[in-house]
């Protein structure tokens, strides 16, 4: 009786595990088991895609879309285009394991880490995606129960790499309303009515300098102003303090770029 209890045991281990593993296709969106189907059996040695088969080799052809369903998690998966896409665990050829996520645009992104046969950190890398690139800002290799840091670029640098978008848009936003707040504040303080955006050659200087003064110049000199005026100036010096310091801080990153790049 516990011969037998023992054989279910492993056979129903065994098949948990396979559904564990098990790998799909989705085929004209239907999801099927994943399998592969016979292309071509050479009779001489061919190159393609930079892969030498030989006489008597077999190429098989497979749906690229497809994934894997581990404990119940959908991972390594690859879309139409072949590429890779999301949460991927890859066991390489010299029994590593590399863990990490692949963008829409099949490039690793984020926090990647590399395990050896018995699951202990040997690799740490860190890559973060610009607009036209994907950047590596952090590597640690770990060896022998000790950390070599090859990369580690500061926490200003990889901050602004990952929302340089959004840090540049604020800027244009604040810009951009400190500048409507001061023209308002301007024409109520001179009883004029001076339009955002307005241009006459004979008044060039003249406008160019009320340009000026409502895009850069603070309001230091808030109790000289109409009592309606007062809120409106330290809501300007707000918006004139961000953009001020977003500005710097992305000439102090830009200082900092070019510096790491000169080192690397």
């Amino acid at each position: 009786m516990i011969k037998v209890l023992t054989i279910l045991i492993i056979i129903y281990s065994i098949n948990l595990e396979v559904a564990y593993s098990q790998k799909f296709m989705i085929v004209e969106g239907d999801t099927l088991l994943f399998k592969k189907s016979i292309n071509n059996i050479y009779d001489d040695t061919v190159t393609m895609n930079n892969h030498t088969f030989l006489p008597g080799d077999t190429s098989f052809t497979h749906t690229c879309e497809t994934f894997e369903k581990v404990k119940g998690e959908n991972i390594n998966y690859t879309n139409k285009a072949c590429s890779r896409v999301g949460k991927w665990i890859i066991y390489n050829d010299d029994q590593t394991i590399d863990k990490g996520y692949y963008n829409d645009d099949g490039n690793r992104d984020g926090v990647w880490k590399s395990f050896d046969s018995n699951g202990k950190l040997i690799k740490k890398i860190e890559y973060v995606k610009t607009l036209n690139d994907i950047v590596k800002v952090e590597e640690i290799d770990y060896k022998n129960g000790e950390k070599f840091v090859i990369r580690d670029d500061p926490w200003l640098y990889r901050f602004y790499l990952k929302y340089y978008i959004i840090i540049n848009l604020i800027g244009a936003f604040c810009f951009f309303k400190k500048f409507t707040i001061n023209n308002k504040i301007y024409n109520i303080e001179n009883n004029t009515n001076v339009a955002l955006f307005y241009f006459s050659p004979f008044k060039a200087a003249k406008e160019f300098n009320h340009f000026m003064n409502c895009l850069f110049k603070f309001k230091w000199k808030i109790n000289t102003l109409k009592d309606e005026n007062k809120s409106r100036a330290k809501v300007s010096n707000i918006y004139s303090a961000i953009s001020l310091a977003l500005l710097l801080g992305i000439f102090f990153v830009s200082f900092l770029i070019a510096i790491i790049d000169k080192i690397i």
